[in-house]
């Protein structure tokens, strides 16, 4: 049986242009990054900036409530919430997909490059109504 597993913030060198997601996504507990890119514009299109995260909490007995609503723990469901938030606010600045050919789910934050700082900023104050608890 293994120890019981803590998150912890580690420092990384990464894109300059991606950091404010890769930051705003720490706040929200059992995120891990696995990967990010600031992108680059091809061809005179507009650059998407990416990060590729996991969710995981580090011990299923603990959930979140956002605003007095419990939080699912599953990767999926955390997906597809934070997706929901992200829509009504950032609408087609922001992407939030899920691949399930890992596990846990790899989920994969795509933003128009100039909507990086707004999206991160929508990503802090989401992250900064959850109030976590034990169940």
């Amino acid at each position: 049986m293994g120890h019981r597993q803590v998150w912890v913030k580690v420092n990384a060198s990464i894109d300059e242009g991606v950091a404010p997601l890769v930051s705003a996504l720490a706040e929200f507990p059992g995120v891990c990054t696995a990967s990010s890119c600031q992108g680059d514009a091809p061809h005179g299109e507009e650059a998407v900036a990416s990060v590729v995260f996991t969710y995981s909490p580090s011990d299923p007995r603990e959930t979140m409530r956002i605003e007095g609503r419990p939080l699912p723990m599953a990767p999926a469901q955390f997906g597809a919430w934070l997706g929901q938030e992200l829509l009504v606010v950032v609408a087609d600045d922001a992407e939030l997909s899920v691949s399930y050919s890992h596990n846990p789910p790899l989920l994969t934050l795509a933003v128009r490059k100039t909507a990086v700082q707004g999206v991160a900023d929508v990503l802090r104050q989401i992250a900064s109504r959850q109030v976590r608890f034990a169940a």
